[in-house]
């Protein structure tokens, strides 16, 4: 799965697309996760780079693998693994999400934090994504099952966090 992901990984920086970061998100058993933060393009639509992404998925396919555009993400789905790929747009404070629902290229705001700006506030707290509070939410069935979209988890994820250390502090 690692070898699988640094190929993909690799192919998509040396797109010639405008691409502001590829992260790594926290991740379940089975699955590696990244967000992948778009730049603003005058000379071509939010949805097409979004199509641009997601024919780059669809070529990238080998044999035995899938390629499932649900909970609003791209998941490369192989037969004991898989890589999910959630877009966010622009820059270090997204606003908007991409994605493909039943075929057709969407957007939507993302109505909460973007994950840069969460990042930014690990950082900033001197924490990771490797911390034991982040793994061990990231492995809870509950926020698992509540939060599908491997960044909407991970920003709930933080939000806890935050509100964990809030109430450490008192």
């Amino acid at each position: 799965m690692a070898h699988k992901a640094k190929s993909i990984n690799d192919r998509l920086l040396q797109q010639p697309s405008a691409f502001y970061r590829l992260r790594k998100l926290p991740s379940k058993q089975g699955e590696k996760a990244y967000v992948l933060t778009l730049l603003k393009r005058a000379e071509m639509t939010v949805e097409e780079q979004i199509d641009i992404v997601y024919q780059f998925f669809l070529n990238c396919l080998k044999r035995g693998e899938t390629l499932k555009t649900d909970s609003k993400c791209f998941r490369i789905v192989g037969k004991d693994y898989q890589l999910v790929y959630c877009i966010e747009f622009y820059k270090k404070s997204a606003q908007k999400r991409g994605f493909v629902e039943n075929g057709a290229v969407k957007t939507e705001l993302l109505n909460r934090m973007g994950c840069e700006i969460a990042f930014r506030w690990l950082r900033q707290n001197h924490l990771s994504i490797e911390d034991a509070f982040v793994l061990a939410k990231m492995q809870e069935e509950s926020f698992c099952a509540r939060y599908p979209n491997p960044a909407d988890r991970f920003i709930a994820i933080i939000k806890a966090y935050k509100a964990h250390l809030k109430a450490l502090s008192k």
